[in-house]
């Protein structure tokens, strides 16, 4: 009776479908559903029936959601969501369309519960079912994720999918091989429909997936190279966001076979991959990491290898410009991307190509404002470190490709350019000069580029880390003999003012650096306060030292102490002083040379002049900075803080008095004229070359002597002039001859100048250390004395001034510095050392006759006071050179002519040795 009743529910369940395909309510009735259900439980024989039967709900529902009646005219939303605010037509209609989730959960219930033969045939029946209705029921081509959306917000398709992912989590190996297949054979099928359920199921099993996917590609890449490879490509897109390292490994796999071919199909694999990164900039992205992962040089042969390979293939050789683009389609390692051919451009000229077409278009789309996915890859961290390692390479292209890249960046992120600066200014291009070429290039800018940020805030950035590392004492430690960042930066500064200012930067506005260093002088000025301070501070302390020191042996010989027992027994305190003497001396010479980078550097850029006006604060603040670097400058090349620096030896060059005197001779024939006795010129010609030799500039030679200022400016020069003559003392005796002959000397000015300057200089320096005596045989006494003599000699200073050498040496440093300038400097300053000062005597003899006007007093005052307060050592000088000159001036004019001399060679012979015996130095 049971068997007959389900015959019967059988047969009219079969005339009720067969009837109702033209009344959906009929079909879709709760009654009938489960009527159907229950023949999958009691009646297995039917199911090819009650399958068809569910095909038929699942189609009634996509009916629905694509019909225009069941969708809001306003929103277009489904009826599945209007089941409570559509109108009442939408509202009955509402239940036909879920009709198939009673269906999905009985047979999601069979699934998980029931026999396992279930899956795969519940898994079968609804791939051939979501592909016939997908390929049926789409009405226009969408990409993967817009078919996915769309729909997914189908009951009837939500549920297939649904089931078919339960379907698969039961299946076993060989199942899930066949269901694998049956949807790969339906993708064959419907290719253009049904690419997203693959794509949406590929998650289940993303590696067999995809490997099938490229294969499938592959095939239609090789019967028909310009075949369209949407649909592989968008599963594979697709797969990309959840399974990209299933992606990364089968292309690792596939590409082995690709660089070693065995099989006519393995040629096609990298034309295939390169023309299916056109299509989506996530497979290109993988598989640039794929290829910078397993980057090596053994990597790039097998492709210079294999690439006539690929050649072969048509559409392989006009995808160059998709491959330009490419770069810029990269989030991760396009700039290690770029980085890498450039480095290979010098083998290989398509590098070349590809390296200028793909900056040139990069550069393009930063001049019209548009955003691409690589920027994101240049501003992040650890590229940018990169960059600034490839701007020190020296490789030039290279090092320019980082270089634009950084421009490049720079446009959209300005922080990144003041970092860079700050970077690579404070770099050592000492090793490979040609580095530098990056900094420059990056100072220039980009041309063309209207929102490129100003350099000036670099400069800031840099001196301020520059100012913070000064100021810091705990700093990291750096290896001896290197050079720290602040000498790096200051070097390469006034390299690049030079640089600018000899027009030698063709990609720098000019005056631009110029500018943007004079904005930053407070910075500037702040360094070079902090260095000269912690000179001066290191020599304070090791003055307080040895002052402690030299009490403590005071304080012992008092006490009767054996001080070689204490030596001994302090040998190790001192020899650990000795290596941090010599460590800090180090550390302070490295100092002074950096001071004098930065005071290099303000003239250059010509601080404080009439185009750049600094405020009054900075001048001041410059103004004793100047006094200080002065100071400290003094002790430059000795020990920092022991004072001036030691008496220079005895030159072993000096010829003897004898030597001097055959080489005066030689040089009094030479200039001697027999037919005109009393002609000077050849003494003016010896004057004059004298000065050639000598002076080692062509500018400031003249005869006038400037005001004391101004020696500032000339004294390098004079600091050479000097030493010239001290180590090469006949040039005394030279000057001594010329003397003797005047007005001869006058034309040797500049060289009088320079040492009277420099004599002036260090007797101000003299004081620096107070204990330390005046020696009658100094080197420093002996040019003084000397450089008086020839003033004399020459009758270039008048008297009483030219008595001045027989008592200078009873004077203290300052004394002497102030008498060098008020009595001896003034007075050549306002009185032209000139050949117009003389007139010549009816003998021919050039005289001056000074005993006949008194000199002005601001010339002799200073000198007198002076003198009145040694009357008890300088009282007969003081009588003869004030009291009996006064009583000379006052008595009436007389003529006084000169003595007429015989026997000249005799005279100048004579005159030649007092000379010698002046000027030999002892």
């Amino acid at each position: 009776m049971l068997q007959q009743n389900i015959l019967e529910q059988l047969k009219q369940f079969i005339d009720t479908v067969s009837s109702g395909h033209s009344n959906p309510q009929i079909l879709t009735k709760p009654a009938l559903i489960k009527v159907a259900l229950g023949f999958l439980d009691e009646l297995p024989a039917t199911r090819d029936i009650v399958f068809d039967y569910f095909g038929i709900l699942a189609e009634i529902g996509v009916q629905l959601y694509i019909s225009p009646e069941m969708k809001d005219q306003k929103t277009g939303m489904p009826v599945s969501q209007l089941k409570q605010g559509g109108n009442r037509q939408q509202q009955l209609r509402a239940e036909e369309y879920e009709s198939f989730s009673m269906v999905k959960n009985s047979l999601q219930n069979l699934v998980w519960k029931g026999p396992p033969a279930w899956c795969p045939l519940i898994a079968n029946w609804s791939l051939e079912l979501v592909a016939k209705l997908s390929d049926k029921y789409t009405q226009r081509r969408m990409t993967i994720a817009a078919s996915c959306n769309y729909w997914l917000e189908c009951n009837a398709m939500h549920a297939l999918l649904t089931l078919i992912n339960s379907c698969f989590r039961k299946l076993s190996n060989t199942e899930a091989e066949s269901c694998v297949e049956t949807m790969l054979n339906a993708f064959h099928r419907y290719p253009m429909t049904f690419d997203w359920i693959v794509a949406r199921l590929g998650g289940c099993f993303p590696y067999k997936i995809i490997m099938q996917i490229i294969q499938c590609g592959m095939r239609r890449f090789v019967d028909n190279f310009r075949c369209h490879l949407d649909s592989e490509a968008g599963i594979l897109d697709y797969m990309t966001s959840c399974h990209e390292p299933q992606l990364q490994a089968a292309f690792k796999e596939i590409l082995k076979d690709g660089l070693a071919p065995k099989k006519p199909l393995d040629v096609a694999i990298v034309p295939f991959l390169l023309i299916t990164t056109n299509y989506s900039d996530a497979i290109l992205q993988s598989l640039v990491n794929v290829f910078v992962e397993q980057y090596t040089d053994e990597l790039i042969d097998a492709i210079v290898q294999k690439a006539p390979l690929w050649m072969s293939n048509k559409m392989f050789m006009d995808m160059q410009p998709s491959l330009n683009n490419a770069v810029l389609r990269l989030q991760q390692h396009g700039a290690k991307l770029l980085l890498m051919v450039s480095k290979m451009s010098d083998r290989y000229i398509w590098c070349q190509d590809f390296l200028d077409t793909s900056m040139q278009e990069l550069e393009q789309y930063v001049l019209n404002m548009r955003n691409f996915p690589l920027l994101s890859d240049l501003a992040c961290e650890e590229t940018k470190y990169m960059l600034w390692q490839s701007c020190l390479s020296t490789n030039i292209i290279e090092q320019q490709t980082a270089t634009r890249l950084l421009l490049v960046v720079s446009s959209q992120h300005p922080h990144i350019y003041y970092q860079s600066i700050s970077q690579l200014i404070r770099k050592s291009y000492a090793q490979y000069p040609s580095s530098i070429g990056a900094l420059m290039r990056l100072l220039g800018g980009q041309r063309g580029m209207l929102n490129l940020p100003s350099i000036t805030k670099g400069i800031k950035m840099t001196l301020e880390e520059i100012t913070l590392q000064e100021q810091v004492s705990n700093r990291l430690p750096v290896e001896p003999g290197t050079d720290t960042e602040a000498y790096n930066t200051f070097y390469n500064l006034n390299m690049l003012v030079k640089m600018q200012k000899k027009t030698i930067l063709p990609h720098m506005k000019p005056q631009l650096l110029l500018q943007s260093l004079n904005e930053c002088m407070a910075k500037i000025i702040q360094i070079l306060d902090c260095t000269i301070q912690k000179l001066v501070l290191r020599m304070d302390k090791d003055a307080s030292e040895r002052s402690a020191e030299k009490f403590r042996e005071q304080q012992a010989n008092n006490n009767n102490k054996n001080i070689h027992d204490l030596y001994n027994g302090e040998s190790d305190i001192k020899r650990r002083k000795l290596d941090a003497d010599s460590t800090n001396e180090e550390r302070d010479l490295k100092r002074m040379e950096l001071a004098h980078l930065i005071v290099e550097l303000l003239n250059n850029i010509e601080a404080g002049t009439r185009l750049n006006v600094l405020r009054t604060p900075l001048v001041l603040k410059l103004a004793v900075l100047s006094v200080k670097y002065f100071f400290v400058g003094l002790t430059e090349r000795s020990i920092i803080g022991r004072g001036l620096r030691p008496v220079l030896p005895i030159n072993d060059r000096s010829c003897d008095a004898e030597k001097q005197a055959l080489y005066l001779k030689a040089l009094y024939a030479c200039c001697a004229d027999l037919e005109k006795p009393k002609n000077i010129e050849g003494y003016s010609l010896v004057s004059l070359t004298l000065v050639e030799l000598v002076s080692t500039d062509v500018m400031y030679n003249g005869l006038p002597f400037p005001d004391e200022e101004f020696t500032r400016v000339t004294m390098e020069r004079d600091m050479q002039i000097r030493r010239a003559f001290i180590t090469s003392p006949v040039l005394w005796a030279v000057l001594g001859l010329i003397a003797t002959h005047r007005p001869a000397l006058c034309y040797s000015s500049v060289l009088l100048r320079a040492l009277c300057a420099t004599c002036l200089h260090h007797w101000r320096g003299k004081n620096v250390n107070k204990f330390q005596p005046t020696d009658a045989n100094d080197e420093l006494m002996l040019c003084t004395k000397k450089l008086l003599q020839l003033l004399t000699i020459s009758q270039l200073i008048p008297p009483p001034l030219s008595n001045l050498h027989t008592i200078i040496e009873h004077f203290e440093p300052p004394e002497i510095a102030v008498v060098l300038r008020e009595c001896i400097w003034n007075y050549l300053k306002d009185h032209v050392p000139s050949p117009a000062l003389f007139h010549v005597d009816s003998n021919g003899l050039h005289w001056r006759n000074t005993s006949q006007a008194k000199v002005p007093a601001q010339y002799v005052d200073t000198l007198r006071h002076l003198m009145q307060r040694k009357l008890n050592k300088l009282g007969p000088h003081y009588h003869q050179m004030f009291i009996m000159t006064e009583l000379h001036v006052r008595q009436p004019a007389i003529a006084i002519q000169p003595a007429t001399v015989t026997g000249l060679p005799e005279m100048t012979a004579a005159t030649a040795a007092k000379g010698i015996e002046i000027v030999e130095l002892d």
